[in-house]
């Protein structure tokens, strides 16, 4: 099997420190919820839930006009990717409380595609929409941008959509090839 030469480039950044992911949770959101995808990351320890007044590193946020990339990685392991789990329409404060103090506000490339059923096909309001990626699916994702594959797909196993992940990457580096 040939593999495209971003992915031995990017598997080369795995050894080096990975950025730790942050989720905070926006009132009223219900951080109890066992449905609820950042509550499950993390009790499996595989997040930190971080207060919502922490403003450093990376945010991920759908309606961001930026898209993630690996040159973003510098400032997230140094601050961490930060998610926020919450109604996106009210996120405006933690987005202009990023940008004041100068930290990126990224949303995810717009080539991944959702593994969660409900985003893809049961809700049709999330059809095209940026906002349909589940919690755990953005920080995999996040992850895999950054160029922490490896970790990104543990997020993406231990959440049960490691399938979707490897797919979703592998388009993504291929979007990233120049065209012949």
């Amino acid at each position: 099997m040939r593999r495209n030469p971003p992915f031995r480039q990017v598997a080369q950044r795995d050894a080096e420190p990975v950025p730790r992911v942050y989720v905070s949770f926006l009132p009223p959101y219900n951080a109890c919820s066992d449905v609820c995808t950042a509550v499950r990351m993390i009790r499996a320890g595989l997040v930190d839930e971080a207060p919502i007044t922490m403003m450093s590193g990376v945010l991920l946020n759908p309606s961001a006009e930026e898209p993630l990339s690996a040159a973003d990685l510098p400032v997230a392991r140094k601050g961490g990717l930060h998610l926020i789990d919450g109604p996106w329409h009210a996120l405006g404060t933690q987005v202009l409380e990023f940008r004041k103090r100068d930290l990126p506000v990224r949303c995810l490339p717009s080539c991944l595609e959702p593994s969660n059923e409900y985003y893809r096909r049961n809700e049709p309001k999330y059809f095209f929409a940026k906002e349909r990626f589940s919690t755990a699916e953005a920080a995999a994702y996040g992850l895999g941008v950054l160029g922490c594959l490896a970790h990104g797909r543990e997020f993406a196993a231990k959440m049960g959509f490691e399938a979707a992940y490897v797919v979703n990457m592998a388009g993504y580096f291929a979007t990233l090839l120049p065209t012949p």
